[in-house]
């Protein structure tokens, strides 16, 4: 909120949700920038009608972007989405996509001044591979008020809980969070992959992958989907035999009219 109020910009506030009186409120206040989180994406790609706007870059954040998701939203709306990264730790953007230089799937550079970097498994900083994203700049808070957070930080660098990779051309991705992490037979397994390959999946909607405790692998997949029609099940499940290795193939697929979501969408 705080850049366009620096800008002089009109702010207009949601404070409830339903498709038809976000849209309205887009329409009606001439909303030229659009900043959301996937569900909200998703629910306005089921509004039927032909929507007339002026928005110009709509932002997302706050869990990865389905690519489907985002494709067929850039197609409905003739306005591209920009994926970015933040937490509010980090007030609250740690990287963006540049509206000239984007790349799919990417959360984009970290913003100027902020230093981003990869901690591996043994708190070895890591140029390349897959580690957890560590945080430094002006935008990184202090501290948690009236706690010691001194564990939160290691040499000025703030541990944000998320996984993730940065490519040679300095683009960040996000794999995963840290605590939902699923080990199968010792084998990292991220909900992330699962999902966006069940979201390529015909007429699924929504979809969230938990881990499960079993007796002798330790921890399984659990999928639960939220279709927008009936669906196989079982040619599902073939599905994600042909496009995973076995460890990461959900135990179970529950079919659900919609999941649990928090006041933002998440």
């Amino acid at each position: 909120m705080n850049l366009p109020i620096y800008l002089g910009c009109t702010t207009v506030l949601i404070d409830k949700f339903t498709t038809q009186y976000f849209i309205e409120s887009i329409v009606k206040n001439d909303v030229t920038l659009l900043p959301a989180v996937p569900t909200i994406y998703s629910a306005l790609l089921q509004y039927p009608e032909k929507i007339e706007h002026k928005l110009r870059y709509s932002v997302s954040g706050g869990a990865p972007l389905p690519i489907k998701i985002e494709l067929n939203f850039e197609e409905k709306f003739n306005c591209k989405i920009l994926q970015g990264y933040g937490l509010t730790e980090c007030s609250p953007i740690v990287s963006v996509n540049p509206p000239d230089k984007e790349i799919q799937g990417s959360v984009g550079k970290p913003l100027p001044n902020t230093d981003v970097k990869l901690m591996d498994e043994q708190g070895n900083i890591i140029d390349k591979g897959i580690g957890e994203i560590i945080v430094k700049g002006p935008n990184v808070m202090m501290g948690y008020y009236q706690l010691d957070s001194s564990e939160f930080f290691i040499n000025g660098y703030f541990y944000t809980g998320d996984i993730g990779k940065i490519e040679d051309n300095g683009y960040l991705y996000i794999v995963d969070r840290k605590k939902d992490l699923i080990i199968v037979n010792g084998l990292n397994v991220y909900p992330s992959e699962i999902e966006k390959l069940i979201l390529t999946y015909p007429a699924i909607l929504e979809c969230a992958v938990v881990g499960k405790n079993d007796e002798n692998r330790g921890e399984v997949p659990v999928a639960f989907v939220v279709p927008n029609k009936e669906i196989d099940k079982k040619d599902l499940m073939s599905f994600l035999r042909k496009n995973l290795a076995n460890y990461k193939i959900p135990k179970e697929i529950i079919i659900k009219d919609q999941l649990p979501k928090n006041n933002t969408g998440k």
